[in-house]
C-alpha cells in the first residue's frame, strides 16, 4: 500500500510538473510569436508576457520580457529613422539588368512618377537627353566592373522638366562576390547647379562689360591724340598760307 501512495505521489507531481511546464513554454511561445508579429508587420506592440509564478521559468520570462522591451524600443527609433531616409533622401534600387525593383518616397516626389509607374521599369526611364551616350557607357562599365561611380547627373521628371543629382551608384555583391543588383543614392543639387550656372552668365557678362569699356578707353585715347596733332597741324597751315600770301605780294 506505501508502494502505491508513493507511486501516486511521484505521479502527481510529475503530472504538475509537466503541467507547469507545457504552461511555461506556451506562454513563451505565443509571447514570442507576438514579438515576430510586430517585427514583421508592427500591427500592435507587443505586451509583456504574463506568468504568474515565481519560479525558474518566471525568472527566464522576465529576462525575455526585458529584451523584449529594449529590441520593441530600438525597432521602433529603427522604423522611424528609415521612414525619415524613405521622405528625404533619393534612393533606388534595380536588377542587375538596371530595372527598377525599390524607390524612395523622396525618388516619386522629386521625378513626378508614382511608384507603380516606376516599378519594373528600366532606370534609364528619367535619363536626361543631354546626357551623353558616352558618359552613360562610363557609367555601365564602372559598376559592372563592381566599382562604385560618382558624378553629377541630368534627371528627367515625368513632365519633362529635369533636376540635378550628385549620384552616387553602387553594385551589390552576394557570398561569391556575383553582382544582384544596383544601389543609387542621391542629393538634389539643382540650387547649387543654378547658382553655378548664373554665376558663369554673370561672368560672362562682366567679361563683354570689361571688353566694351576697353574699347571705350582706346577709342577715347585715340580721340584724345588725334586732338592734339590737329592743333600743331592747323598752326602749320595757317603758317603755310601766310607763306602763299607773301609770296603772292
Amino acid at each position: 500500500g506505501l508502494l502505491i501512495l508513493i507511486l501516486m505521489l511521484i505521479f502527481l507531481i510529475s503530472n504538475k510538473i509537466t503541467s507547469n511546464i507545457t504552461l511555461a513554454i506556451n506562454t513563451l511561445s505565443n509571447g514570442l510569436n507576438d514579438f515576430f508579429s510586430f517585427l514583421s508587420s508592427e500591427l500592435k506592440k507587443p505586451t509583456p508576457i504574463e506568468y504568474a509564478d515565481n519560479d525558474e521559468f518566471g525568472k527566464m520570462i522576465d529576462i525575455v520580457n526585458k529584451n523584449i522591451s529594449v529590441s520593441t524600443k530600438l525597432h521602433t527609433e529603427l522604423n522611424h529613422l528609415l521612414s525619415a531616409v524613405d521622405k528625404h533622401i533619393i534612393l533606388s534600387k534595380t536588377t542587375p539588368e538596371g530595372i527598377i525593383i525599390y524607390v524612395s518616397e523622396a525618388f516619386v516626389n522629386i521625378s513626378g512618377y508614382s511608384k507603380e509607374e516606376l516599378i519594373g521599369q528600366p532606370h534609364n526611364i528619367v535619363r536626361h537627353p543631354d546626357t551623353s551616350c558616352e558618359r552613360f557607357k562610363e557609367l555601365w562599365h564602372t559598376i559592372q566592373s563592381k566599382q562604385i561611380w560618382k558624378g553629377e547627373v541630368k534627371n528627367l521628371k515625368k513632365d519633362g522638366g529635369f533636376y540635378w543629382a550628385d549620384t552616387i551608384i553602387s553594385p551589390e555583391l552576394d557570398e561569391e562576390g556575383e553582382i544582384t543588383g544596383y544601389s543609387a543614392i542621391k542629393h538634389d543639387i539643382t540650387y547649387k547647379k543654378e547658382v553655378e550656372n548664373q554665376k558663369k552668365e554673370i561672368e560672362k557678362q562682366n567679361k563683354i562689360i570689361m571688353t566694351q569699356a576697353k574699347v571705350a578707353a582706346v577709342g577715347e585715347m585715340i580721340g584724345n591724340i588725334a586732338h592734339q596733332w590737329r592743333q600743331p597741324l592747323s598752326g602749320i597751315t595757317a603758317g603755310i598760307a601766310n607763306i602763299q600770301l607773301s609770296a603772292e605780294l
